[in-house]
């Protein structure tokens, strides 16, 4: 902050001892996961004046906008299928995963509350470590049985090779 913000910063926090102030930073920023310290730090080249301590956690952790985030995972979980889904943040996806199908199956105002209690759950296992900080990559998944189908020649070279494969284990043992 002192490099960004120069005499703006030391006119706001100059008169205090300087181990004083980074040490209030510290403790009143201790709760912040790395992303969210790293998105208040990127905040701040926008920004003319320094921020107080307050403000500068609301830049770390701004307030959510719930209908917004439930937008965001109805579209996102859209795109997964096909693998071209892009999350602001990883707790829209993981409330989203929490939710599943119902997600897409009701509109906003009919699980509102659901959706909130996912979204809180979602930042907090981030926050304490119980769910990973970032999205997964998408997996293809297989097709429902029955809707995939090979010409029989494919067929019947893939259990040949089942049974070589098979009858080499038979006399290894």
């Amino acid at each position: 902050m002192e490099d960004r913000y120069g005499a703006l910063w030391a006119d706001r926090y100059g008169a205090f001892p300087r181990a004083r102030v980074m040490r209030s930073w510290a403790e009143d920023l201790a709760d912040m996961t790395r992303d969210e310290l790293s998105r208040g730090v990127s905040a701040c080249r926008d920004r003319k004046f320094p921020p107080t301590l307050p403000e500068f956690r609301e830049l770390c952790r701004p307030a959510l906008d719930y209908e917004r985030a439930f937008i965001e995972a109805v579209e996102q979980m859209r795109k997964r299928e096909t693998g071209g889904d892009t999350w602001s943040i990883a707790a829209v996806y993981w409330a989203a995963v929490k939710l599943g199908s119902d997600l897409s199956a009701h509109p906003y105002p009919a699980i509102k509350g659901r959706w909130m209690a996912a979204l809180d759950d979602a930042i907090e296992g981030i926050r304490t470590g119980k769910l990973p900080s970032d999205v997964p990559q998408r997996r293809e998944a297989l097709p429902a049985p029955g809707q995939c189908s090979v010409p029989p020649e494919v067929a019947k070279q893939r259990l040949a090779n089942i049974r070589d494969m098979l009858a080499r284990k038979m006399t290894m043992q």
